[in-house]
């Protein structure tokens, strides 16, 4: 009895053909995910940035007595207009050189702008967005009117 050569492909052969294309697959699709997400943090990140800007130089505009350091709430859409991203922002001035200046005083304004998304889309949890906050700051001179 000859043995002759075997045609085709066994069943074994096939399922880890199917494996390695599925594993594959399932990895491209969450990179693609994950590149989404990024895109949207991005997006969230500059509207929190132009909204800190907006709220700064209206604070550079006042004096002190008329700077709002309570939380402020604001709902924008950073997205699409289907879903809105709810911002929060403090502003918090500080008095760098205490004391009777004749000419008068300097101030940094320190905003905080933190954000998290509202709508049918929005991640319920936390985890793996980052940092939903940024930071802002500004000097500010204000001249004595004596």
């Amino acid at each position: 009895m000859t043995l002759r050569p075997r045609a085709g492909v066994t069943m074994a052969e096939i399922v880890v053909a199917f494996a390695i294309i599925a594993f594959l697959t399932l990895a491209l699709v969450h990179f693609f995910l994950r590149l989404s997400l990024g895109s949207a943090k991005g997006a969230d990140q500059t509207v929190a940035f132009e909204y800190g800007e907006h709220l700064l130089d209206v604070a550079v505009g006042q004096s002190p007595a008329q700077w709002n350091t309570d939380e402020v709430v604001y709902a924008l859409d950073s997205h699409d207009s289907s879903s809105q991203t709810t911002y929060y922002s403090r502003l918090s001035p500080l008095l760098l050189n205490p004391g009777d200046n004749a000419m008068g005083d300097l101030y940094r304004l320190d905003l905080e702008v933190w954000w998290w998304p509202q709508g049918s889309g929005a991640a319920s949890t936390r985890s793996g967005m980052g940092r939903l906050s940024l930071r802002q700051h500004r000097s500010v001179f204000v001249e004595n009117q004596k």
